[in-house]
């Protein structure tokens, strides 16, 4: 029976590999999984776009913004991410715009089984003020499907509770990847330091 089980998921996985279909699982579980964990892997950076184009338009802010993209994407499909975006008011999470306390969407789990997908947001809570000034952030779950061939789109959402959950750890991209995606312009400050 367990030899019939590792050919079985053997063949499942050479087809996945193929690229038929995305399996992959970010960050990586505990335990065994035999899911990619690499957002780097297609259709890992459509997902992430779609997402973030959903979570930034459904719940917009006032100017300039950050978004937090996982560490291990690399600069090539950062680049990609924000190329299909196109709002000149995003950018990529670097110390500029911490300095700048630009509100930041973090992209947290990033889950892709076949044609569906989901992708936890952290979305910036900012009517809600946090102890000392700190950010306050609300976790959304978008649900993701695609027909294959076709762009992924959102079919639904979960939202947590506002600070129930932490947001990923905040990825600052160095200053190459950066100057590759134009940063903002600066957030003016609405109450004085």
């Amino acid at each position: 029976m367990k030899g019939m089980i590792s050919i079985v998921l053997t063949a499942a996985l050479s087809w996945l590999a193929a690229g038929c279909v995305g399996y992959t699982t970010y960050p990586a579980g505990a335990g065994r999984d035999a899911a990619f964990n690499s957002p780097n892997v297609p259709p890992g950076p459509e997902v992430i776009y779609q997402a973030v184009a959903y979570a930034t338009s459904r719940y917009p802010v006032t100017g300039a913004y950050a978004v937090n993209l996982p560490p291990e994407l690399d600069p090539k499909r950062v680049e990609y991410v924000f190329d299909l975006l196109g709002d000149p008011d995003a950018g990529v999470l670097s110390p500029e715009a911490e300095a700048a306390r630009l509100p930041v969407f973090h992209v947290g789990r990033v889950w892709i089984r076949g044609v569906h997908a989901e992708v936890d947001i952290f979305r910036p809570v900012l009517d809600i003020p946090g102890p000392a000034g700190a950010e306050v952030t609300q976790m959304v779950t978008l649900t993701l499907r695609s027909n294959i061939g076709s762009r992924w789109r959102v079919t639904g959402t979960r939202s947590s509770a506002i600070g129930l959950h932490e947001p990923p750890d905040r990825s600052l991209r160095d200053p190459v990847t950066a100057a590759v995606i134009a940063p903002p312009p600066t957030r003016v400050s609405e109450t004085p330091d």
